[in-house]
């Protein structure tokens, strides 16, 4: 009887363990693709680093943007390594562009054009221009860079297309001391906003994309008060930032079958900017930090004028 009794509450012992393995185990491991609505693509164990270890200073110039139009994965991803290579003493030479970043890009889809952004707005027109994400996938040292926070709808407004993102100036890898300095000029994009009359001309919000910095494995960032100057970040918390900025194929452009653009909106990376000139120092690490106030493996400095 004893022992029938103990095969009985060996059996409801094993039974149970079965039952709060199948039900908890997702509390032992993140969910690397949260179910918000988008697909998200996030290893939050990737230790992975493209840079190489540099003792040099390099003025890296700016690449202008260019046309990704109906183009496939393939051939943007030829793109991305042949600018990356430009800078080969930067960057490990088995560099392969993040699946997590670049891996929803579909095949020959169009992009939102800064014509578009600028100009045009959503619609059957939102493609026209040089493709606006161009401005980073082939600047991809610009780690960390600022853009306009809407796409702007103005052909009822104005004559002809125009279009003034912040334009980037001057950029400075220094791997002595692993600091970067990028020169933006914002001054004619803020002017401009208001000349003619704008959304939210004059808010003088800027939104931070970082896709680029995620991909050399760079994932986490924090913009530093005490180190920034006459900027607000809308980031309140004393916590780094997860980058999720990826690539894929979105609805925003109002193009039909959609374009290829950034996702998502992370509205905690915004800076606010009071007057020029400033400067946002961001801090930027591979792995989630154990406080803010831990040394990045790269600083990153954007100043404005």
């Amino acid at each position: 009887m004893k022992n029938i009794r103990l095969r009985i509450l060996l059996i409801i012992l094993l039974m149970l363990g079965l039952f709060l393995i199948k039900n908890n185990l997702y509390r032992l491991y993140p969910n690397k693709k949260p179910n918000i609505g988008i697909k998200y693509v996030q290893h939050y164990d990737r230790k992975m680093c493209w840079l190489k270890e540099y003792s040099g200073q390099i003025n890296i110039e700016f690449n202008p943007m260019i046309e990704l139009d109906f183009k496939t994965k393939e051939k943007i991803y030829q793109i991305r390594k042949k600018y990356v290579f430009q800078y080969s003493q930067l960057v490990n030479e088995s560099y392969q562009p993040s699946e997590d970043v670049f891996g929803q890009i579909e095949d020959n889809k169009p992009w939102w054009g800064i014509d578009g952004h600028f100009y045009y707005g959503p619609g059957n027109l939102s493609i026209e221009g040089p493709s606006e994400e161009s401005r980073f996938l082939i600047n991809p040292y610009l780690l960390v860079g600022v853009i306009e926070p809407y796409a702007y709808s103005m052909i009822d407004r104005i004559d002809k297309p125009i279009a003034f993102p912040p334009k980037p100036l001057k950029l400075i890898w220094s791997g002595i001391d692993s600091t970067v300095k990028v020169q933006y000029d914002v001054s004619t994009y803020f002017y401009n906003l208001e000349k003619y009359s704008y959304f939210m001309a004059k808010e003088r919000k800027l939104n931070l994309i970082a896709y680029n910095a995620r991909d050399f494995g760079l994932n986490y960032l924090y913009v530093v008060p005490g180190k920034s100057r006459n900027i607000v970040s809308t980031n309140k918390t004393q916590n780094a930032i997860l980058i999720l900025h990826f690539i894929h194929c979105g609805g925003s452009c109002g193009y039909p079958g959609g374009c290829n653009n950034m996702s998502p909106n992370q509205p905690e990376l915004y800076i606010i900017i009071n007057k020029v000139p400033a400067v946002a120092c961001v801090k930027l690490w591979k792995e989630n930090p154990s406080s803010i106030a831990q040394k990045p493996d790269m600083f990153y400095f954007i100043e404005m004028q």
